[in-house]
Order: structure tokens, then C-alpha cells, then sequence
């Protein structure tokens, strides 16, 4: 229970240890049930009776760990990215990127300035509304020279623009500014590559 109340601010529950944390309890309460019927023999029978139900629901509880669902990645999509930015840009380089469950910055080992950030907005702090702020003067600007300010505040080395039919982008992105200021290092008909660093 602690560990739900710490973390629920952050928006974030990790139910397998919350199962695990379930299992282990349950086999404190086996255990506390064969101790209580040694101690009164009379309740003995019916102690022993709850035993099976309190294994079965450990079980349950290893089947949801075991059977959690693996979300499918479809290579064709992410490939040519990753093998992109993982032989062709430094190890330290930190990208801009869109948000994605399985994003090809980190699963290239570089950093995400972005990264997977789909939480409630009464949940993000001012840092976060400063960084989205600043993520949005990079995608939404008007001129060269502005944009080329808003990269320089964010500290990103390459920007990767989302395929043009993502529907869940929450920026208009100015994409003819950006090709014309910075150099397209990569073009695979899913993602645009942009080398800004100066």
C-alpha cells in the first residue's frame, strides 16, 4: 500500500511488483494460518480449508506476471532508424523526438530530450510546461532565426520529425523552415533526420 501512495503523485504503478508484493503476502498469511491451527485445534479443519484458496490465489497472481502482454514491434518501421542513429551519430548525441512506446532514439542507446511522456497535464510540474514550451518554439516557429534559437535552448544535436500521418502529434509542425535551415541526414519515408548542431 505504501508503495501505490508514493507513487500515484507520479502517475505511475508498477502492478507487477504490486502482484509480487501479493504473492509474498499471501504466503505470509499461509504460513499464519498453519500457525494459528496448531495453535487452536479445534479450528484446525477449517484453517486448512482456506489453504488451497489462498495457494490458487498466488498462482493467480504469478499467471498475470507471466502472461503480460507484449506489445508487438514491427521492425520494418523502427529498423533502418535505429541502424541509423546507432552506427551513424555519437554515443552522447541527444535527439528531439516525438512521443512513441517504442521510440528509436533510446532503442538505438542515445538520448531522448522528449522521450514517452503521455501523462495527465495536472500531473506535469513547471519544468515540464517550460520543456514543452520549448519543444513547441522548435517545431512551431516562423523564421530561421528563431528556430535556430529554440534548438540552441533545448541542447539537441539531431531532431527527428514524426511521419506526416501521425495523428497524436500536439505540435504544427513549420517543416519546410526546418528542412531549409538544417540538413537532412536521413530520409526513410517514416522519419526525417535533421542535423542541428552547429
Amino acid at each position: 500500500m505504501a508503495f501505490m501512495v508514493i507513487n500515484i503523485p507520479l502517475g505511475v504503478i508498477d502492478q507487477k511488483f504490486l502482484n509480487v508484493f501479493l504473492v509474498v503476502t499471501s504466503f505470509f498469511a499461509a504460513a499464519g494460518i498453519v500457525y494459528l491451527g496448531e495453535l487452536h485445534k479445534k479450528i484446525t479443519r477449517i484453517l486448512y480449508l482456506g489453504l488451497p484458496l489462498l495457494f490458487l490465489s498466488g498462482i493467480i497472481d504469478f499467471m498475470v506476471i507471466k502472461n503480460d502482454y507484449m506489445f508487438p514491434v514491427d521492425l520494418t518501421t523502427y529498423g533502418s532508424i535505429v541502424s541509423f542513429i546507432n552506427q551513424n551519430t555519437p554515443k552522447n548525441a541527444v535527439f528531439l523526438s516525438y512521443e512513441d512506446i517504442f521510440d528509436p532514439v533510446t532503442l538505438a542507446g542515445r538520448k531522448n530530450y522528449y522521450g514517452f511522456f503521455k501523462i495527465p497535464a495536472s500531473l506535469l510540474t513547471e519544468a515540464d510546461n517550460a520543456r514543452a514550451d520549448r519543444i513547441r518554439n522548435v517545431f512551431e516557429v516562423e523564421d530561421s532565426e528563431s528556430l535556430r534559437y529554440a534548438v540552441a535552448d533545448t541542447e539537441v544535436d539531431y531532431i527527428i520529425l514524426p511521419p506526416q500521418d501521425k495523428k497524436d502529434f500536439p505540435y504544427t509542425i513549420n517543416r519546410p523552415l526546418l528542412e531549409k535551415t538544417f540538413p537532412v541526414v536521413l530520409d526513410d519515408f517514416n522519419h526525417l533526420v535533421l542535423d542541428v548542431r552547429e
